[in-house]
């Protein structure tokens, strides 16, 4: 028998995050709220905590909550692309130590111009004019051997991790 799904050996290595809709019937009619709820991979202890609205600032507010709670250092949050889980909160991940174990790694930089990568791009001329632009890059040219090469042919591309890096440059560009 193979491994189990989740289980890690070491405890408060690997936090498991994730939010459920709950529907509620009341008086007034159905109520929806969010359930976010981490859980240790090793150990199976988890936090749970109900919000009204499911956005990236509960999403903030529940990890704040895990870490306080949790007797222990989190070193990697694993969660899904979900919308309440993009820039913002994967920047709050990174302040405070620990690692994201999203399948797409988002992270931020203020790089001034003349430092390399970042004139490697267009948005270096409306820098250039004073005119505020953002530079977007998942690195390929460091990554991809076919980069820009004879051999960057359509047999040579994952489309799958295109796609992830186009969904989540979306949710980021969204969340600013």
């Amino acid at each position: 028998m193979g491994p189990k799904r989740y289980s890690k050996e070491t405890p408060w290595h690997h936090v498991q995050v994730d939010v459920k809709f709950l529907i509620f019937n009341t008086e007034e009619g159905k109520v929806k709220r969010y359930q976010y709820t981490a859980i240790d991979d090793c150990t199976r202890v988890r936090a749970i905590k109900v919000y009204e609205k499911h956005n990236q600032k509960n999403a903030i507010d529940f990890l704040d909550y895990v870490i306080d709670k949790f007797p222990f250092r989190i070193h990697t949050i694993q969660t899904d692309n979900g919308h309440e889980f993009q820039s913002k909160f994967n920047w709050h991940v990174q302040d405070k130590g620990m690692k994201n174990g999203a399948k797409i790694d988002v992270q931020k930089i203020n790089m001034p111009s003349g430092m390399g990568l970042a004139d490697m791009s267009d948005q270096r001329n409306y820098w250039k004019f004073g005119i505020p632009a953002m530079m977007i890059n998942d690195t390929a040219f460091l990554r991809n051997p076919n980069y820009h090469e004879m051999t960057d042919t359509m047999d040579t591309l994952d489309y799958t991790k295109m796609a992830e890096v186009v969904n989540c440059t979306v949710n980021a560009i969204l969340n600013i």
